[in-house]
């Protein structure tokens, strides 16, 4: 599944490349995808977009930015209070559609019935906190009431001044 998520991502970042040099512009995006088989999830990662896994009433965070800031804070340069209002917050060290060498990272592990994951862009998680999600993902007893929570979480970061894109999917495992 690593092997076959991996040459996805690659064939992604060269249209995206390909299609930048022919328009004559910079672009890239982030990935983060997760594939659920018989009670594993297997998840991948290109930039600052992030999974989540939900068990048990605790958040878990699955990946592991791939941005400057998350480099400084893991060589113990920057705390994540100094990461969360750093200038280069923002500046990615993988991206699709940008890097000629792409590095994928690939996370795998199991799930109960139950569970909730989620992906977000960093705009969705920057002026809420992990213990906010959490509230607001834990007591989302169906999917209607899923979405009324990312809908909440996407204008609570609005109302607290977030400029960058937000975006949430979230699955719950049955």
């Amino acid at each position: 599944i690593k092997y076959c998520w991996e040459t996805l991502a690659i064939r992604a970042n060269e249209t995206i490349k390909k299609y930048g040099v022919d328009n004559q512009c910079k672009l890239g995006t982030t990935l983060t995808d997760i594939l659920f088989v018989k009670g594993m999830y297997y998840c991948i990662n290109v930039g600052d977009t992030r999974g989540y896994l939900l068990h048990n009433d605790r958040i878990e965070q699955l990946t592991v930015d791939q941005s400057y800031v998350q480099r400084e804070m893991s060589l113990g340069n920057l705390t994540p209070e100094q990461a969360r209002v750093h200038p280069y917050r923002n500046v990615l060290l993988q991206c699709i559609g940008c890097d000629t060498n792409l590095k994928t990272d690939f996370y795998t592990g199991s799930y109960e019935q139950g569970d909730l994951f989620f992906i977000c862009s960093d705009g969705f998680r920057h002026e809420v906190s992990e213990q906010e999600m959490l509230l607001a993902f834990s007591t989302a007893e169906d999917s209607d009431a899923l979405t009324t929570r990312i809908s909440n979480l996407i204008e609570l970061n609005k109302s607290r001044g977030e400029k960058d894109n937000i975006t949430c999917v979230a699955v719950k495992c049955m």
